[in-house]
């Protein structure tokens, strides 16, 4: 990790954006940012399809359930990522609730995320592919925890050597932080975190009286 997976440094400060990078979308945004596409992406790729028109989103009278409704005819441009949540959403008919879930459903969310997550290098924001060197970087790491306790076994027969498996927990940690950014995607990654900020403290106040 030290030598291949540490982030450049990009501009080196972060400063408060007033407004999102231009030409990315909420799912890329969560990508960059936790390194890969989680759920909080899929959330706000649906948000952002209702504020599009491409869906609607029905609020039940106690504000507690949401259904989405299909809108026909509002799907054309959407990328392969978004094509496939509103697949997920509507499997089953043109109306979902917020929650639904089945192993159908399972596979097209990880096909559609492992092709989010290979649009970080394609755009030019990761240095790796994701998936691909968190996997090199651990079987790197128990390879390399395997061959250090078969040699510590053979010369010092120490019945403490167990505690060995520690080691390989801390490695299997770091090769989840494997993936790198480029300069481009730590510069991005800046610009995200100092719109963030701004957000943070302009916002605060009015959200918290809305609260």
């Amino acid at each position: 990790w030290f030598f291949f997976g540490r982030d450049p440094k990009g501009r080196g400060t972060i400063i408060p954006e007033y407004n999102p990078p231009e030409g990315i979308k909420p799912y890329e945004v969560n990508a960059l940012t936790y390194d890969g596409v989680t759920h909080r992406g899929v959330a706000a790729t649906i948000l952002d399809l209702a504020r599009r028109g491409v869906i609607h989103l029905v609020v039940s009278d106690d504000g507690k359930n949401y259904r989405i409704e299909r809108i026909r005819g509002q799907e054309r441009g959407l990328d392969t990522f978004e094509g496939g949540i509103v697949r997920m959403l509507f499997l089953h008919g043109d109306e979902a609730v917020i929650g639904g879930q089945d192993q159908e459903r399972a596979k097209i969310y990880q096909t559609i995320r492992e092709w989010a997550d290979g649009q970080l290098k394609a755009r030019g924001w990761h240095q790796w592919n994701i998936a691909f060197i968190r996997g090199v970087a651990g079987v790197v790491a128990i390879f390399s925890w395997a061959i250090g306790l078969t040699l510590l076994n053979a010369y010092f027969n120490d019945p403490r050597l167990f505690l060995s498996v520690f080691g390989l927990v801390f490695a299997m940690t770091f090769a989840s932080y494997m993936p790198k950014r480029t300069p481009n995607g730590a510069r991005l990654f800046e610009e995200i975190e100092g719109f963030k900020l701004y957000v943070h403290v302009a916002e605060k106040d009015r959200l918290a009286f809305h609260e």
